[in-house]
């Protein structure tokens, strides 16, 4: 029988063959799996070394900074998928500070890499701290033009901290909660949306807008524009104001200077005086430092319960308890006495009344309580004034009638007051060097102050009638009387009388001052 043939050989003649060559190939084969651990082993110890070290040279390389990772890996496929943890990126200059700091990041990479092209990139744990223009390098290596590029940036827990040109100021930190960013480079205008906290007033703001390009030689002049709406906002953050506000508006600038152009609406505005809440809406312009916080108010139109009122001044960002500095100016053309009264006390409105207003308001920093740091000042006229308090209209009621010399029999119309003066409201006591009061038929000047811890008011001047004392007086006591009146007499007719106001806001007394100055 033929031996069985094999691709045209015999059998036995292929057999033989392999019988010669199998050592050999059993060699190969071990030798390429010697080979392949090693590699492994290799790249477990120097490889993934080396593959770190390259990448943060690259990035270092093309942003200019100096840049190391914690660790790096890559995970193969359509598109290879990088992940490293710890990324510095560290100023180049002798401090050496972190300018940027990634907790984890992925990032989609291929070919493209090769041109500082990247997919989508997502960080979690992103510090930026913005140093001042003095440790920051006098000629940047990079950051401007080239670079990277990122198709999209999606980043969470990011950490913003500018630190402040004058050193006396604290830095602003801004917590964003999730940033979204699309065409990402630092030499071009990038859009975002972006959720964060701000510090002043601390709240929470959903923003949209576009930001960019990077300015290499001072970060701060970084161009932003966009919308926000601010909501749930605590104006507690501010010492000595409270509420919760609610705005919206948009913004443009750069960071050291945003303008800001918006409306605000707070239904429980109050004063660490002692008062009560009073809803508060208002229109504005403003104007920001990011680096520091610091506000200044150009111009707001704001409407106190029913008083309008104009607002201009600064919220200067300080170190420190009570850190903020604020120094405002207020002018009141059409408002409502008892809308103030009631942001500084706590009870009835003494009065009710049309207000016009220029005051000066100084809240400085300190750890003290606001109501004893809080220094307002001005001049106010008050007219149509009627007293809350009943026995308070009546008494004015029985001055106007005793001040025209006026029986209880003739009809009166509804008494109105006017007072006009000049104030100064400083650790909790109201001072009013110059205060003029009128009802028909009297006019009062007086001088003193009222402390609004305790109600307490002490008040001397003087009280002009229009009638003769015996007349004011009336009755039988009137032919007793009559003989005196030349004393009180003024400027030929009517009558002057030293008065004082003592008692309480809620319950005055007003007598005759028998002894003691004038004011």
């Amino acid at each position: 029988m033929p031996p069985i043939l094999l691709a045209g050989r015999p059998a036995r003649d292929v057999r033989a063959r392999v019988r010669r060559w199998r050592r050999p190939l059993f060699a190969g084969a071990g030798a390429v799996a010697a080979v392949l651990v090693a590699g492994a082993l290799w790249w477990r110890v120097e490889g993934a070394d080396l593959l770190r070290a390259r990448v943060a040279h690259v990035i270092g390389d093309r942003l200019g900074l100096d840049a190391s990772f914690d660790a790096l890996s890559v995970r193969p496929g359509v598109r290879l998928r990088v992940i490293g943890t710890g990324l510095v990126l560290r100023l180049r200059t002798p401090a050496g500070r972190p300018f940027i700091t990634i907790e984890r990041l992925e990032a989609d990479v291929g070919p493209a890499l090769l041109i500082g092209h990247v997919g989508g990139v997502t960080v979690q744990g992103l510090h930026v701290n913005v140093p001042p223009r003095s440790e920051r390098p006098e000629r940047p290596d990079a950051l401007v033009g080239g670079g990277i590029s990122i198709d999209r940036l999606d980043a969470s827990d990011v950490v913003l901290t500018l630190e402040p040109r004058d050193a006396t100021h604290a830095p602003a930190v801004y917590t964003i909660h999730t940033l979204q960013m699309e065409g990402v480079g630092l030499d071009r205008t990038m859009p975002f949306t972006a959720s964060l906290t701000i510090p002043l007033p601390s709240g929470l703001v959903q923003s949209q807008g576009r930001v960019g390009p990077w300015n290499a030689d001072d970060p701060a002049a970084l161009p932003v524009q966009g919308t926000y709406t601010l909501s749930q906002a605590r104006l507690g953050t501010i010492h000595g104001i409270g509420g919760t506000i609610t705005s919206t508006g948009s913004y443009t600038g750069e960071l050291s200077r945003i303008a800001v152009h918006g409306s605000a609406r707070v239904p429980d505005f109050s004063l660490d005086l002692g008062g009560h809440p009073v809803p508060l809406a208002a229109t504005f312009d403003v104007v920001v430092d990011g680096t520091d916080g610091t506000t200044a108010l150009s111009h707001v139109d704001a409407v106190l319960g029913a008083t309008h009122m104009a607002v201009s001044g600064l919220v200067d960002n300080l170190p420190g308890p009570g850190r903020h500095d604020i120094t405002l100016t207020a002018d009141v053309g059409q408002g409502r006495v008892e809308d103030v009264i009631t942001l500084v006390h706590g009870g009835r409105p003494l009065m009710t009344g049309a207000l016009a207003m220029h005051a000066r308001v100084r809240l400085p920093p300190g750890q003290a309580r606001e109501r004893d740091r809080l220094d307002v000042s001005g001049e106010f006229t008050l007219n149509g004034v009627a007293f809350t308090a009943p026995a308070v209209q009546a008494k004015m009621r029985d001055v106007s009638r005793r001040g025209q010399g006026r029986s209880k029999a003739d009809p009166l119309p509804p008494v109105r007051s006017r007072i006009a003066g000049q104030f100064h409201l400083a650790a909790g006591v109201l001072t009013l060097p110059h205060l003029a009061f009128s009802v028909p038929g009297v006019s009062v000047s007086l001088a003193g102050d009222c402390r609004f811890d305790t109600g307490a008011l002490d008040f001397s001047g003087e009280a002009h009638l229009q009638a003769s004392l015996s007349a004011a007086v009336g009755g039988v006591a009137a032919i007793f009387i009559k003989p005196f009146n030349w004393l009180f007499r003024h400027g030929g007719h009517g009558a002057d009388l030293p008065i004082a106001v003592h008692g309480t806001i809620d319950e005055p007394h007003v007598g005759l001052r028998l002894f003691g100055k004038s004011p």
